[in-house]
């Protein structure tokens, strides 16, 4: 077996070299082809489907006791109780299984965790209930929800930001959030540092969204990947640079207070006025 010049792998032999190579070459243009028609499938969806997607995708994460009971990442200690002041009033965005509830809760705070899959919602209640602790919970999509008091903090739990679909929904939501915080009120997010992602593949999810008559338009940081193929789920995030988060925090009436790296992502923290 050798490389060749330029460092493909091939056979001995010449029959058994160009049949190799032959067939990588089909790999490679099946490969973009499977990716083209992620990205048209993707194009048809609308946002509550979306949405669905992202209850199904969550729901196949499960939240045994003790990944519950590890309390915050060191990351979340740092930045949250910077930004925490005593007697706050608190609401975990996507709080799955009730992980941040739990932490926050035990340390005295007034906490609400809101979450679009039932199943996790109960298994937070089950959680608290187990701790002794208290927390209100909301199983409904944040776009939707019907929020029940105002907030002095709104956490996005890891990475959720990033999974509301379409710039115009996000910017709804935020609108809708800041109708609910307090004069002053902070919130946190965490998202994937990314840039601009195919111009063919956003050009592909737009024309199949233009076809389908979808109520969303697909951004240039908005990115698909392939689920569980028996479940056809394509999993939408988006991959924002730092421009662009603050741009859309500021849209929305917020003022970005930091943005800083942590884990493998990069965490903003950003107020609104009085």
């Amino acid at each position: 077996m050798r490389g060749s010049s330029d460092d493909r792998f091939s056979p001995h032999g010449p029959i058994r070299s160009a049949l190799y190579g032959v067939l990588w070459a089909a790999i490679a243009v099946f490969e973009k082809a499977s990716r083209a028609c992620l990205y048209l499938s993707a194009g048809l969806l609308r946002q509550e489907e979306l949405r669905d997607i992202g209850r199904r995708r969550a729901a196949l994460f499960p939240a045994p006791d003790e990944h519950m009971d590890a309390g915050l990442e060191p990351w979340e200690e740092r930045i949250y109780f910077r930004v925490l002041r005593d007697a706050d009033r608190v609401l975990v965005v996507g709080c799955g299984g009730g992980r941040e509830l739990l932490a926050l809760s035990a340390r005295g705070y007034r906490v609400t965790g809101i979450d679009q899959v039932p199943a996790l919602i109960e298994a937070a209640r089950r959680h608290l209930a187990r701790r002794g602790l208290a927390a209100t919970l909301i199983a409904a999509p944040v776009e939707t929800a019907i929020l029940p008091e105002t907030y002095d903090v709104v956490i996005f739990s890891a990475l959720v930001y990033g999974y509301l679909p379409g710039s115009e929904g996000r910017l709804a939501t935020l609108a809708r959030l800041k109708a609910h915080m307090a004069p002053g009120g902070r919130l946190v997010t965490s998202y994937i540092e990314g840039g601009a992602r195919s111009p063919l593949g956003l050009w592909l999810v737009r024309a199949a969204g233009l076809l389908g008559r979808t109520d969303w338009t697909a951004g240039r940081e908005d990115t698909f990947a392939l689920g569980p193929l028996t479940q056809r789920l394509p999993f939408y995030e988006r991959r924002m640079s730092a421009d662009a988060v603050r741009q859309e925090l500021s849209a929305a009436g917020f003022h970005v207070i930091r943005d800083e790296p942590v884990a493998s992502w990069r965490c903003a923290v950003a107020a609104v006025g009085p």
